[in-house]
């Protein structure tokens, strides 16, 4: 149940900063869940030997890395020229980036948790 609430927390925490403060410091918080979904990720790579949850750990990485990238240059672009670089028909795709990273970071999560050495 922590898993979930620090998700909608940091959630609620990045679609706050964005409306307050704008693209650049959503990008700098984006970057730290980032740097958390690899700690997670290295974690089950040391201590998870199921094969499957391995792999879905990579995925979850993969898929936040490629969202934080995508977020990160239209945020760019939007700012810069005021328009979205990757997929400009698209229309929201920049705003809901922060969601596919941060579902990365709870799929990690829950890896660690279902399948990580339990903590009795």
């Amino acid at each position: 149940m922590g898993s979930y609430f620090y998700f909608l927390t940091a959630l609620i925490l990045c679609y706050g900063v964005f409306f307050l403060f704008g693209y650049s410091l959503v990008v700098i918080l984006m970057l730290y869940f980032v740097v958390l979904i690899f700690h997670e990720v290295s974690y089950v790579v040391a201590n998870v030997t199921y094969g499957l949850a391995r792999k879905a750990a990579y995925l979850n990485a993969l898929i936040s890395s490629l969202f934080f990238s995508i977020f990160t240059i239209n945020s760019f672009g939007i700012t810069r020229y005021g328009y979205q670089f990757i997929l400009p028909g698209v229309e929201n795709l920049t705003s809901i980036c922060p969601l596919f990273v941060m579902l990365g970071l709870l799929g990690c999560r829950n890896i660690r948790l279902m399948y990580g050495p339990s903590e009795l």
